[in-house]
């Protein structure tokens, strides 16, 4: 005769829905956790986009300054706002003192600032500039 051993289901009621549950919380966890990521990102891209925004109003802050001199030996600076095609409006400024420009921009409150030492030269309008240093800070 054989003979089978009889398991006992007992205390096994519910494992499945424990186990589902469980499953399920974890999905919810991953499903956050990349959604925290995403985001993280987005926010890093924005910075970057502001930082660089930032960086070519002072640029063009400089370009402003070697036009204006080239005009007008004692033009001595400037500054405006800009409205870029996304809507966000951001502000340049340029001083000329002593031979030397800085031109800062800023941008979603990301400012950056660039100096450069200048050379002028001619007798009247239009002069000559050269631009001898240039230093992003």
């Amino acid at each position: 005769m054989t003979q089978y051993a009889v398991r006992s289901t007992q205390y096994e009621h519910g494992i499945a829905l424990i186990l589902a549950m469980f499953t399920l919380l974890f999905v919810a966890m991953l499903v956050i956790a990349l959604m925290n990521v995403g985001g993280i990102d987005q926010q890093i891209a924005t910075n970057h986009i502001y930082d660089v925004r930032a960086t070519y109003l002072a640029d063009a802050g400089i370009e402003t300054a070697v036009y204006n001199l080239r005009q007008n030996s004692s033009w001595s600076g400037t500054g405006g706002n800009v409205t870029f095609p996304s809507g966000s409006t951001s502000y340049y400024n340029v001083t000329v003192s002593g031979g030397t420009i800085t031109s800062s921009g800023t941008v979603g409150g990301y400012t950056r600032e660039i100096g450069a030492d200048y050379t002028l030269s001619g007798a009247s309008a239009p002069y000559t500039v050269r631009l001898d240093t240039w230093v992003e800070q």
